[in-house]
């Protein structure tokens, strides 16, 4: 346990070098990337450096997904005794970041009705179009399908 103790304060310590050395040189979108690859919680708080809201919210959703390098680092001084592939975990973290992003941004395209629409396709049994006579006797459907 103290491994993972340590991985978090090498990530701070870091993250502390950068900030007094190289994130004043840089743009704010920049130091936030860096904060939020290197370590999760550390990017979250400082999202409110960047002044776009729908750019907070792709790069929180990126975040969250990836988790940070520090925590790989974690999983991997964890995972190490079980025959586990770090590799192959910090694969599909990245993996799910980039679908993560992929949706964050359809959804700031679509607006929230927009992409909630084809998630109907995807329930069995769910007519998604009906005729008007069943439209008429199933008055109590909120969405009208």
């Amino acid at each position: 346990m103290a491994i993972v103790c340590a991985w978090i304060i090498l990530a701070m310590v870091l993250c502390g070098f950068l900030e007094r050395w190289l994130f004043p040189l840089l743009p704010p979108l920049i130091p936030v990337l860096i904060r939020g690859i290197l370590e999760l919680t550390g990017g979250i708080l400082n999202l409110n450096e960047i002044p776009s809201e729908s750019m907070r919210f792709l790069l929180s959703c990126g975040m969250i997904n990836w988790g940070g390098i520090c925590v790989h680092l974690q999983i991997q001084s964890l995972a190490a005794g079980a025959g586990l592939s770090v590799r192959t975990c910090a694969a599909q973290k990245l993996c799910q970041s980039l679908l993560s992003l992929l949706l964050a941004a359809g959804y700031l395209a679509l607006g929230p009705g927009g992409l909630l629409f084809p998630l109907f396709l995807l329930i069995p049994g769910k007519k998604v179009w009906k005729n008007k006579k069943n439209k008429q006797k199933n008055k109590k459907d909120p969405f009208g399908f």
